[in-house]
């Protein structure tokens, strides 16, 4: 591994625990990393949100003029500070929506205002712009995982006491079937895209006051999962998912989720001559002990002492973050002419890759003759992004919102999305059997 690159030694960064504890470790901090992904930024760190206003009422209630002075603020506030609210939905048509939000809201529980509110931002268009459900503190979590992939709903984490319903796919949620669930959700998340949407949809569905509001369950008692194999389990709703007790991995876990708890880390493979990079998220990460750029330093001392004939940077999991951190590791791949060369240099996207990764990624393809593997990103090439949040008083909520516009002329016309080179879809059938069809593509494409 790659401690000899540093003046402290790291073994946690460059060495793998297989153990029971490490695969429990890793699980939890991928459910964190899970809720955390959508959520880039680009330059500037998103500043903390505003201090709330009042004290919301006890209980699922709010008066209804608290509602209406919540909606005011959010409708007036929005139009004023995101960089261009009406960049894809008309003026006219979002005072409709607005005026619309504002129906009988004597009737609505704080669920369903939350509910509500977060269709209306959802309706601008932005993966950025967001009423964030699954940020709202009072919202509890169901204890378990979804992950929606191309061959169905799963569940990819789960209590240890239902351990044995880790990796079954869904059928029904509550009174739904899971189709009928997920089409319930998706209208309140905001996105850029199918993948952005669908890596949100699973956290939105175990959020038992989302799916109540929404009909999907009943208003009380727990909730009812039935899978593929026709057998159920119903779970309660737990505060937070810090209480849960996670089932801990069985089986053969991918090399791309080895450590969702760093923001980097490499490995060589040596039966492919391979040097493997993770990038996670655009920050420079305490619990790796070096910035990026030394990282990057240390991985390109370590290539001229071993034969390396493609290099593979996984971009899969990041959200985003800051651009300008993965430069070093832009330029060095650009200067190096032995692996700046079609086929040996591989830049794996997907879903998740998102605002500043998407960034990261049109860099590379301005810069390097690099492949693009696997799925198409979860962001724009062209977006708004750089958040900042405004405070909602009345409920204690947060809005974030967009205050930039990233545009590109290295794609033709306004894609929603970048697309692979080499197309490779990743499964739920392929997440159970802990295949990794979009590495192994590019350890195996011959030029």
């Amino acid at each position: 591994m790659f401690s000899k690159f540093h003046s402290v030694p790291l073994p946690h960064v460059f060495s793998f625990r297989t153990g029971p504890a490490a695969r429990l470790t890793c699980l939890f901090a991928a459910l964190i990393l899970f809720l955390a992904l959508a959520c880039g930024r680009h330059s500037e760190p998103v500043p903390a949100s505003p201090s709330p206003g009042p004290t919301p009422p006890p209980g699922d209630v709010i008066a209804p003029n608290q509602a209406a002075a919540d909606l005011h603020t959010l409708a007036t506030e929005l139009a004023t500070r995101h960089h261009d609210l009406f960049f894809r939905l008309p003026r006219e048509r979002w005072d409709r929506l607005v005026a619309e939000a504002g129906g009988g809201l004597a009737s609505l529980s704080r669920a369903g205002l939350a509910v509500r509110f977060a269709k209306l931002v959802a309706a601008v268009g932005d993966g950025h712009t967001e009423l964030g459900l699954d940020a709202i503190p009072e919202f509890g979590r169901l204890p378990l995982v979804f992950e929606r992939f191309p061959d169905g709903l799963f569940i990819t984490g789960i209590d240890d006491a239902h351990a044995a319903f880790r990796g079954k796919r869904v059928t029904h949620i509550g009174k739904l079937e899971v189709a009928a669930a997920i089409a319930a959700v998706e209208p309140l998340i905001s996105h850029d895209n199918a993948g952005s949407l669908a890596v949100r949809v699973g956290a939105y569905l175990a959020i038992p006051e989302v799916l109540s509001a929404l009909g999907v369950t009943g208003t009380d008692g727990p909730v009812r999962i039935t899978t593929a194999d026709g057998s159920g389990l119903e779970l309660s709703r737990v505060a937070s998912w810090k209480e849960v007790r996670w089932a801990v991995p069985s089986g053969p876990v991918p090399l791309h989720m080895r450590k969702p708890h760093l923001a980097y880390w490499n490995d060589y493979l040596p039966e492919h001559r391979a040097l493997y990079f993770k990038y996670n998220r655009c920050a420079d990460d305490p619990a790796a002990g070096m910035t990026l750029a030394k990282l990057v330093e240390g991985t390109f001392a370590f290539m001229k002492q071993k034969p390396v004939e493609r290099f593979v940077l996984d971009l899969r999991d990041n959200g985003g973050g800051d651009s300008r951190i993965a430069a070093p590791l832009i330029a060095a791949l650009a200067a190096d002419p032995s692996l700046n060369r079609r086929g040996r240099l591989f830049v794996l996207i997907g879903r998740r890759t998102f605002s500043s990764a998407v960034l990261n990624t049109l860099e590379l393809r301005r810069r390097t003759r690099a492949l693009l593997v696997g799925e198409p990103t979860g962001g724009r090439p062209s977006h708004h992004g750089e958040v900042k949040t405004f405070p909602l008083r009345q409920t204690g909520w947060s809005v974030r919102y967009s205050t930039k516009y990233f545009t590109t002329d290295l794609v033709q016309g306004d894609p929603d999305a970048m697309v692979p080179d080499l197309p490779v879809a990743f499964t739920g059938t392929d997440w159970v059997a802990g295949r990794d069809p979009v590495l192994d593509a590019a350890l195996r494409h011959n030029p």
